[in-house]
């Protein structure tokens, strides 16, 4: 199961580690223009290792929460960038 979470990249993955990994290292100590002024990007190591287990912690306990609560309700898994487009493609909008 995928979640949007903070972490979360343009080019990585959504809720993997790697994607909160990757920005890290060039970012610390520099001020990223999303950020005010003089405000440097900090590294939060809980937010990490939230990051890094996520998939092994979390996630089974929404499944079976999930599995608890609505079984019936269907589940729509997202995995890739295709996946998104092709299911965005098929929803409509306001009727459309």
């Amino acid at each position: 199961m995928r979640v949007p979470t903070p972490w979360s990249s343009s080019t990585a993955h959504a809720g993997s580690a790697s994607g909160a990994f990757s920005g890290a290292p060039r970012s610390i100590a520099t001020t990223r223009p999303d950020l005010p002024e003089g405000c440097p990007e900090q590294f939060d190591w809980k937010l990490m290792k939230e990051a890094w287990r996520y998939d092994t912690e979390r996630v089974p306990v929404i499944e079976a929460e999930r599995l608890q609560y609505g079984p019936d309700v269907p589940v729509v898994r997202l995995r890739r960038d295709r996946d998104i487009q092709g299911f965005l493609e098929s929803v409509s909008v306001h009727g459309e």
